[in-house]
């Protein structure tokens, strides 16, 4: 109860705080989600490449997580927990922790909005149409690193943000473990990316650049500690043995098999080029005669097979096999450049079919179907909906909505950059973390895409979350008045 100025008493109704709506509209969203069928996806668990084999993670994790050389090892390690203190519980035990990243997801999101400048309305909406969406449910219920991924990158944007608002060392501390803790989980965020996006923080706050530098000195040393522990077990900096067998998928595999003989026969590629890449090593010892690396006495390296009848990918043979496909991959790029065009251009078509008609989220994609179609017609433009793309040159099944928003989102928020880093004052909290979720979406789009043919559109739900942030910001200048 209030009073008004005469004395009188006024009844008011409390105020209920837009993050209390986007947490009832998580919640119940979940609940008929459930009601219509979905269910938390386990299988990758036993069969995807990217994971060791289970048994391996029960019964010897730390030395099969030291010599992964095929992925960083946080994903695997946080598997190997799981698997270790919940036996029998797992499933379950998993559930409950992505629901908690989209707990995370949609909090960040919404505070990150309003954090920036963005009505609370707004904030809410936006928040609330892309958490209760199919696609954000299908990656929830998805036993594979992508959600949680989307949801580390959307809080390191809200840590971000509140460091250089409020000036708090520890929020600076999470942010740079946030963006180590991606790197530890997919090459795909290089060392080089770390770096990148540090710069402009130490640069624009030079007034404490020793302080900066080593909060993010530690997290970047342990980046690079991983790097060099590859490079010196297996012989490749990075993150990840496979960039020969990716890019061999925009390059070699995709000249006509006569030319690939051909070349083959001249002996400017190797005869592995012919083999899809990714097999299993048994074709690869049928077809091209490829010698095995010798026996290590590391299980994670030596086997063929995981105990679940899976191809182990991490056997030691496939980082001689990736390094044949890059020389071969290189090749190609030079000698015939047109082929990697026109695989930039399927890459990039793929980008953009909605996130959800990726062929892995088939069985529960399939329980929803009638209201994946729906939000994939309205709200992303998708005029011909498939239960799983198969042909990817069908113009009408990509988001025609989602390509038109890219296109003048990326464009408006780069105006809207150039606007805030030239206002004096420089509100260093909005323009940085606008700068820092600016690049990030671009990184996303174009090395995702530059290296990668065929899950390109699950590569792009993991910057949804940040495309959303900048939808909120055209919107919120172009049709209020901006208080950068």
């Amino acid at each position: 109860m209030t009073w008004n100025r005469i004395g009188h008493a006024v009844n008011r109704r409390p105020r209920i705080s837009p993050l209390a709506y986007v947490l009832i509209a998580f919640v119940v969203s979940r609940v008929i989600y459930f009601v219509l069928g979905i269910r938390f996806d386990m299988e990758p668990l036993g069969h995807y490449w990217q994971y060791i084999d289970p048994e391996l993670l029960r019964t010897n994790l730390f030395e099969s997580l030291y010599y992964l050389h095929s992925q960083p090892p946080l994903f695997n390690l946080f598997l190997g927990i799981v698997l270790k203190i919940f036996p029998g519980y797992e499933t379950i035990a998993f559930q409950i922790i992505f629901i908690a990243c989209g707990l995370i997801l949609s909090v960040s999101l919404c505070l990150l909005m309003t954090s920036m400048g963005i009505s609370s309305r707004l904030s809410c909406i936006l928040t609330i149409i892309f958490i209760a969406s199919p696609t954000c449910v299908l990656y929830e219920n998805y036993l594979f690193y992508t959600y949680p991924v989307a949801a580390v990158l959307s809080l390191s944007a809200l840590m971000l943000h509140r460091y250089l608002k409020f000036g708090r060392v520890w929020n600076l501390v999470v942010f740079f473990a946030l963006l180590a803790s991606l790197v530890f989980t997919r090459s795909f965020f290089h060392l080089v990316w770390y770096g990148v996006m540090a710069l402009p923080i130490i640069w624009f706050q030079r007034r404490n650049w020793r302080k900066i530098v080593l909060v993010a000195g530690i997290p970047f040393l342990l980046c690079f500690i991983l790097y060099a522990k590859n490079a010196h077990e297996f012989g490749s900096f990075s993150g990840s043995s496979w960039f020969g067998m990716n890019f061999a998928r925009l390059t070699t595999w995709r000249l006509p098999l006569e030319e690939q003989l051909d070349l083959v026969e001249r002996q400017k590629i190797s005869d592995l080029s012919v083999i899809k890449p990714f097999r299993k090593l048994e074709i690869y010892q049928h077809y091209s005669d490829y010698p095995l690396a010798e026996l290590t006495g590391i299980p994670v390296l030596d086997q063929k097979r995981k105990s679940t009848g899976a191809t182990n990918m991490n056997n030691l043979t496939y980082i001689s096999i990736s390094g044949d496909y890059w020389r071969d991959a290189r090749y190609v790029l030079f000698h015939y450049p047109g082929t990697y065009i026109g695989s930039l251009s399927e890459s990039f078509f793929t980008y953009f079919i909605p996130s959800s008609s990726y062929s892995f989220l088939k069985d529960n994609r399939q329980k929803i179907s009638l209201v994946d179609r729906a939000y994939n017609l309205v709200l992303c433009g998708q005029l011909q909906y498939e239960k799983e793309i198969t042909d990817v040159r069908a113009f009408l099944s990509i988001g025609l909505f989602t390509v038109l928003g890219y296109i003048v989102v990326m464009i408006y928020s780069l105006l809207l950059l150039r606007q805030a880093f030239r206002r004096k004052p420089i509100s260093y909290p909005f323009a940085l973390t606008l700068l820092f979720i600016w690049l990030n979406l671009l990184y996303v789009t174009i090395v995702g895409n530059a290296f990668e043919l065929g899950e390109n559109n699950r590569f792009r739900f993991i910057a949804e979350p940040l495309f959303v942030v900048l939808l909120g910001q055209v919107i919120r200048h172009k049709f209020s008045k901006p208080m950068v």
